[in-house]
């Protein structure tokens, strides 16, 4: 068995884990999560051990993911193993950073735009350019038409996504917003919200 420093004896000793069920905040909303506590083995104090808390963190967020209809981050490794896509791949198709693909994957909660990408992906895979032989189609076509369409398209998405998020803001900090762009497009320029 693996042992771990106990800070109350004093010494590293064995350690035993317990399942137990709690509720944790995740911005503002409560998740009931069943998650692993270490404890040791002579004193029976609680004690920290880095792997099981990294795993009860994911466990913490994908219960968070799954409560606001976000996908998880096993969901999102599916998606992209169903359809033979890399991270780099996957993170073109929706014009997102490799390492937030890697992120996200390993737990961290993505934004709702993102999210709907991804999910669209899914959905709709010939509209991305994959193929049903789960291989993305590698044609100046095909990135021609991301270019074109799809950043448009993810464009107005964010914008639409942004203008709710606004709605449920104050009213000051709206017309803060508000003032910026018109101050902004008065000099012949155009604000993207996203």
């Amino acid at each position: 068995m693996e042992k771990i420093f106990c800070i109350h004896c004093d010494k590293e000793n064995e350690y035993y884990t317990k399942e137990v069920t709690k509720t944790i905040m995740v911005r503002g909303e409560p998740c009931k999560v069943e998650i692993k506590k270490c404890f040791c083995c002579e004193c029976n104090s609680n004690v920290f051990v880095y792997s099981v808390e990294r795993e009860n963190q994911k466990i913490i967020f994908d219960a968070y993911k799954r409560k606001k209809g976000l996908m998880t981050g096993q969901e999102i490794i599916n998606l992209r193993k169903k359809y033979g896509l890399t991270q780099t791949q996957l993170a073109k198709l929706i014009y997102c950073g490799e390492k937030n693909i890697a992120r996200y994957e390993n737990g961290a909660i993505q934004e709702k735009s993102i999210n709907l990408l991804l999910k669209l992906v899914d959905s709709n895979p010939e509209q991305f350019g994959l193929s049903n032989k789960n291989e993305i189609k590698q044609t100046s076509f095909f990135y021609y038409s991301l270019e074109t369409e799809y950043k448009e398209g993810i464009t107005i998405l964010c914008k639409e996504i942004n203008s709710v998020e606004v709605k449920k803001e104050n009213t000051s900090k709206y017309k803060i917003h508000n003032e910026t762009n018109e101050r902004y497009s008065s000099k012949g320029g155009k604000l993207l919200t996203c």
